[in-house]
């Protein structure tokens, strides 16, 4: 099956209301997520854990997250240090 990028957006879009690009975002934040939640990781910084899935460690990356989990990248790593 041969899709122009313009039916991939309009499919992704009509099956889960977000374009491939939002859809991409999403599971690298989920990524992130993971990570910080991850005692293994506790020593790698935010932002190297947001390069490490492709995610610009911006103003822009932190209001991405928030959005997504109702919190900010360094109150999931407090919260998992402490739980």
């Amino acid at each position: 099956m041969n899709l122009s990028a313009r039916e991939l957006r309009d499919a992704f879009w009509w099956q889960w209301g977000i374009t491939p690009a939002q859809y991409r975002r999403c599971v690298r934040l989920d990524c992130v997520h993971k990570d910080l939640r991850d005692p293994g990781l506790e020593r790698a910084s935010i932002a190297d854990i947001a390069r490490r899935w492709a995610l610009p460690p911006t103003a822009r990356f932190h209001r991405w997250y928030q959005s997504r989990f109702g919190e900010w990248p360094g109150e999931t790593r407090r919260y998992a240090r402490h739980h």
